[in-house]
């Protein structure tokens, strides 16, 4: 089978931590001909603000693939530890904004990334044909919902231990 013919299909691996979710795709690194960038999401904030943009991810991709946007542009990206950027009820600079703008590029855009390099000031990437998934252990969607305390309390739901449904990752 030749990978580069295949059509965009992302993909998000979910399981617990230690399971090797990542080192799965270090050996992929290995084995195909194309740059594979591994990119902890965590610590990832909106554009304008202190700390990593998203466009750190796309700066990893064109410095893994020596510069060529040719080859760059077709890239498999894992964004690791993914769960970590889930909205918990408080909308801060690393959950909506920073989702907003990785669905952008992991649906397929053209961006303009400014490297802050006076030799190569700036490149403008496809990502509409990268490969991206998202990894996580998404441990909340194992665990049993524990009864409220109080007035409203409710019996504890049981489902089985490892059943993951849509509902769940909504």
């Amino acid at each position: 089978m030749n990978f580069r013919n295949m059509r965009k299909k992302n993909m998000l691996i979910i399981g617990p931590s230690g399971v090797g979710k990542t080192a799965i795709f270090e050996k992929i690194k290995k084995i195909l001909n194309v740059p594979v960038v591994i990119f902890p999401v965590p610590g990832l904030s909106q554009a304008g603000y202190v700390g990593r943009s998203t466009d750190e991810i796309l700066k990893q991709i064109y410095y893994e693939a020596e510069f060529n946007l040719d080859v760059a542009e077709r890239a498999i990206v894992i964004l690791d530890e993914i769960d970590k950027i889930a909205e918990r009820g408080n909308d801060g600079v690393s959950t909506s904004g920073v989702q907003n703008e990785l669905l952008k590029i992991i649906e397929g855009c053209e961006r303009y990334v400014e490297t802050g390099n006076p030799h190569d000031p700036y490149f403008t990437i496809d990502t509409s044909e990268m490969i991206f998934i998202g990894a996580g252990a998404f441990q909340e969607l194992f665990e049993k919902v524990r009864p409220k305390i109080g007035y409203s309390q409710q019996e504890e739901k049981t489902k089985e231990k490892n059943q993951i449904d849509t509902d769940k990752l909504i």
